[in-house]
């Protein structure tokens, strides 16, 4: 139980993944196909050794960066359950990934949220208590000092948290504006490949370039969920005072 709170009754709201295969990232189908023709061409002696090798070598980076991406998803769960109350190694119940709520961005502003920040703020309450306590005036004056120190701290981590929201929404803005471009290629490939004007390896490689912009929208989504949330804890009283 983090500072002394209870487990927030709110769902932890992650990217989905049925329906979604690390298959399908752009890179390790295209690297398999990569090397399914290679080992054709060495059968027909039209390539190298070397050759072969290579595509085997981009096979393995394909795989190795989706363990890294695994690893990323596991670890982006975690920070969200600690987020919200839970312990990393909790097992909330996952929901699907809402919408981010443009009226509660709308709504933020640092300069009048930074009252409740500081009046909420864990660390300056400490300080607060044991200045009340303090018997020494030399360490009066160094929680007196700390206490000012504090509210500016906390005020430059709220505007902070402020400034990624909005970066973050931003970064959402440019996925989907890709996103849309990507499909609409996507569809102009359909009706090429259907008229024998691209090939198969083309409309395939178009299709991995709309399913990665399609995760980049989500990954996005899921950057300004995190941003948000992390600004209203700031507010509610974890902006880093010291």
């Amino acid at each position: 139980m983090a500072f002394g709170m209870g487990k927030s009754n709110a769902k932890v709201y992650v990217q989905s993944t049925q329906g979604i295969h690390f298959s399908d990232v752009a890179g390790e189908d295209e690297a398999k196909e990569n090397l399914a023709l290679a080992q054709t061409k060495l059968s027909a002696g039209t390539i190298t050794q070397l050759d072969l090798l290579t595509a085997q070598e981009n096979v393995q980076t394909a795989e190795n960066n989706l363990t890294q991406l695994e690893n990323t998803i596991k670890n982006l769960k975690e920070n969200f359950q600690v987020l919200l109350g839970w312990s990393y190694n909790d097992s909330p119940e996952i929901g699907s990934l809402t919408d981010v709520d443009e009226n509660e961005i709308a709504a933020m502003n640092p300069d009048t949220d930074l009252a409740q920040a500081i009046e909420n703020n864990y660390t300056l309450k400490i300080n607060e208590r044991k200045l009340e306590n303090a018997k020494n005036e030399t360490v009066k004056n160094q929680l007196t000092t700390a206490i000012v120190n504090n509210k500016k701290q906390i005020g430059a981590s709220l505007s902070g948290a402020y400034k990624k929201v909005l970066s973050a929404q931003i970064s959402l803005q440019q996925a989907q504006t890709k996103a849309q471009l990507e499909q609409t290629n996507l569809s102009n490939a359909a009706l090429k490949m259907a008229a024998g004007m691209m090939t198969k390896n083309d409309y395939d490689a178009q299709e991995r370039a709309a399913k990665t912009s399609e995760n980049s929208v989500k990954t996005a989504q899921i950057s300004l969920l995190s941003a948000v949330e992390n600004y209203k804890w700031a507010v509610k009283g974890l902006a880093v005072a010291q």
